[in-house]
């Protein structure tokens, strides 16, 4: 049996049970009396700040046992510190309370934005943490979150966001969003399932949003692509998003096609495998670091991402124009040109130091834009111990297509 002793919670009166407003701490599991466990809640005599935020007529009971208990069960025991919030009310009022996390309680519907700005924060830039607790957020109408003046939210718990769409959406509206984020505002989403109309995140100004896990679609497409992550066009170089996780469905985030060019939105290090299921194609990012799955590079970003993190097996999806430097310090890869181009322009070059092996097959061409890179216009450069076994195919350079150092 369990026994857990809370003190100074920020409650001066209020019982220990369900309430469908807000609670400072949350506690859940499957709990039973007759194994001896125990809650206890040791109330405090006074508190600081303003009243408001801590015991109002409707925010008595600030302890919250889920599940109908009032005891833990050991073993299957978990605590969490926040605000209980069980409808949208509740979250703008806890929101605008200054507190930061927030639990919901129960599925609720979201027919209004739901803002969540930097003024809101009072006079420091703090994280919030949202846990959706499993349950689902409907979004209907108008209905998303919005993150303002550098507002930073992290979204965990394994819940879902859903959007019901009543029109067709198109980019500029404010139906079919599950997330917008404007200004300096940062987005993290660590799990869960979020079915969006047609974009799940818009980024604007300098805004970021860090995509460490869970599972992504749209119910509708767009000028016939989806549009899950997307970023005004005006700040396509400013916007960013950093990709580390996660399933998207039709969508491939290392190839983001809703930037023109395409963007890669996946980290370094990072890499997308497919999978198909009829008409649907999985996507799921992985770490590319001695990963014996097949990464398919559709730009030069991603194709240096894989390389520097030894992805070991590498496919061509399209012909690319390599203009920055590839920098490969590991790992032992192998790229298949795919019957495609690489074509090397400005700073297109590929290192290989130390110990790092590159074994270069598919039948496909390397070639070198003589206008451009050094006058002696490398493909490749090796030293240290590293290894370039080349099997065939077409390697057009300036004057040396691969320099020993």
């Amino acid at each position: 049996a369990a026994n857990l002793t809370l003190e100074n919670v920020e409650v001066i009166k209020g019982t220990v049970g369900y309430s469908s407003t807000t609670h400072s701490v949350y506690v859940y599991g499957n709990a039973s009396a007759e194994n001896g466990a125990t809650l206890n809640v040791i109330y405090t005599d006074a508190y600081a700040g303003d009243a408001a935020n801590k015991l109002t007529d409707n925010m008595q009971n600030k302890v919250f046992v889920g599940g109908g208990y009032t005891s833990i069960n050991g073993g299957e025991m978990s605590v969490k510190s926040g605000w209980v919030v069980s409808d949208v009310t509740g979250i703008n009022a806890a929101w605008a309370s200054g507190n930061k996390d927030l639990i919901l309680a129960n599925d609720i519907l979201v027919d209004q934005i739901l803002e969540l700005s930097y003024i809101l924060e009072l006079s420091y830039n703090v994280t919030r943490v949202f846990d959706l607790n499993g349950k689902t957020m409907t979004f209907e109408g108008l209905g998303e979150i919005m993150l303002k003046y550098g507002a930073n939210l992290t979204v965990t718990g394994n819940g879902t966001m859903e959007t019901i769409v009543e029109d067709d959406t198109t980019p500029g509206s404010l139906s079919g969003y599950l997330f917008t984020l404007s200004e300096t505002s940062v987005l993290t989403i660590e799990n869960g399932t979020y079915i969006c109309g047609m974009t799940a995140v818009q980024l604007e100004g300098s805004a970021s949003a860090n995509i460490k896990g869970g599972t992504f679609s749209a119910l509708q497409t767009y000028s016939d692509r989806y549009w899950i992550l997307n970023k005004v066009d005006a700040n396509k170089d400013t916007a960013t998003f950093n990709v580390t996780g996660g399933t998207f469905i039709n969508f491939d985030p290392s190839n983001g096609e809703t930037e023109s060019p395409a963007q890669n939105f996946v980290s370094d290090g990072y890499g997308v495998v497919a999978s198909t299921d009829g008409a649907e194609t999985r996507y799921t990012v992985i770490s590319g670091e001695n990963s014996d799955e097949t990464f398919v590079a559709y730009n030069a970003d991603a194709l240096r991402s894989l390389l520097e993190a030894g992805a070991r097996n590498i496919q061509l999806g399209c012909d690319v124009t390599l203009d920055q430097t590839v920098n490969m310090k590991k790992g032992a890869s192998t790229l298949d040109l795919n019957g495609k181009t690489v074509t090397f322009d400005y700073a297109g070059i590929i290192d290989l130091y130390d110990t790092a092996q590159l074994t270069v097959t598919g039948n496909g061409t390397m070639q070198m834009l003589m206008s451009t890179n050094s006058d002696l216009g490398f493909l490749f450069r090796l030293s240290g111990t590293s290894v370039l076994p080349i099997e065939n195919r077409t390697y057009i350079c300036c004057m040396t297509a691969i320099q020993l150092a």
